[in-house]
């Protein structure tokens, strides 16, 4: 394969790629918009169900007295979700490559250039120099032949035709090689820029679940378990009006249905893995760790905080762990010290 060849592959390789990566980052854009509009959904339900969700004379006053402070913790959940918006951060644009990348027509447009000067001097020779829209080169790309170096450095140019001129008669043979080696350099810059842009969309939408969304989220599920605590409670103490504070206590899982509705639009699903699960450092954050011999080492007693898990590509990576989830884990002194004294013995035996 001759050099030309090389830097043709090249080019057409880079082709691709720009249009790979105008893609995805097209589409983080047309996200970004997409979350606008969710998250402006979400503070307006929020708002809603915050007003139409009052504690009534219809409860005892000790009952209400509790609902009221329940309801008090869902109005910072609505601050928080009215605070979404901010952290979107929609005045940053993300721009990149949109009108500088040089195409095929570009391309065709410089060498053809280059070409009349070429020949106007005698330095290349025919067949001429053509494109193929679908990004493959015709053979006269390749065919293209020094015959011999420029010998008259004086050669006189139109003014006129000045400006259009990209290279010097000492650039002889290596004018066509030059010109696609220059387009690939710039080509290349522009598709890095795209990967960065990519990255930084890609950072900001994780971010934004995990230091805005999730949170919201995590109070919401403490909400949820004490009003299972409450309703345990009065239930077993033959409460009367217990039917009442379960259909209020349904806020929580209104409100927590309202964030499904925008994880389920992104591809965002809860990570929550279940009691007995042997400890995984990757998914797993221990926070805590218990005696419990009703379990073996390593297995999971308890989940304390949910993990949040794309599941589309990002950062590429066909899924990606947004957050893990947090757990207590089991840790039997006792089996430990088993466990080690049989090791022990077994190094022994040999």
């Amino acid at each position: 394969m001759t050099n030309l060849q090389s830097l043709i592959e090249d080019f057409n390789e880079l082709q691709a790629l720009y249009k790979l990566k105008r893609e995805r980052l097209d589409n983080w854009k047309d996200q970004s918009q997409q979350l606008e509009q969710e998250v402006k959904r979400l503070m307006m339900s929020f708002e809603q169900y915050y007003e139409q969700w009052g504690v009534s004379g219809k409860f005892e006053d000790e009952i209400k007295e509790k609902l009221n402070n329940r309801r008090e913790g869902i109005r910072l959940s609505v601050k928080s979700v009215n605070r979404l918006f901010r952290k979107l951060n929609p005045e940053k644009s993300l721009e990149a490559g949109y009108a500088a990348f040089i195409f095929e027509e570009g391309l065709a447009d410089r060498l053809s250039i280059s070409r009349w000067k070429a020949l106007k001097e005698g330095v290349l020779q025919d067949p001429p120099l053509h494109l193929e829209k679908d990004g493959a080169c015709k053979e006269s790309v390749g065919d293209v032949k020094v015959d011999k170096a420029v010998g008259n450095k004086d050669a006189k140019v139109p003014a006129g035709e000045q400006e259009y001129l990209e290279f010097t008669l000492e650039q002889g043979a290596n004018t066509v090689h030059n010109v696609i080696e220059e387009i690939i350099l710039f080509n290349r810059g522009i598709v890095d820029e795209l990967d960065s842009a990519i990255e930084t969309a890609e950072k900001r939408f994780v971010t934004f679940m995990e230091k805005g969304v999730a949170p919201i989220m995590d109070g919401l599920y403490s909400g949820k378990h004490y009003a299972m605590d409450l309703t345990a409670e009065l239930r077993e103490a033959g409460y009367e009006q217990l039917e009442k504070v379960e259909e209020w206590l349904m806020i929580y899982n209104v409100l927590l249905s309202e964030l499904q509705v925008l994880f389920d639009q992104f591809a965002v699903t809860l990570f929550a893995p279940a009691v007995g699960d042997i400890f995984d450092e990757y998914h797993h954050d221990p926070i805590g760790v218990v005696e419990d011999f009703n379990y073996q080492n390593e297995q999971i007693k308890e989940v304390v905080r949910y993990g949040l898990l794309y599941k589309k590509m990002i950062f590429n990576q066909n899924a990606f762990l947004i957050r893990p989830a947090q757990v207590i884990v089991v840790k039997n002194k006792v089996q430990n010290i088993i466990e080690e004294q049989r090791g022990t013995s077994d190094e022994s035996g040999q």
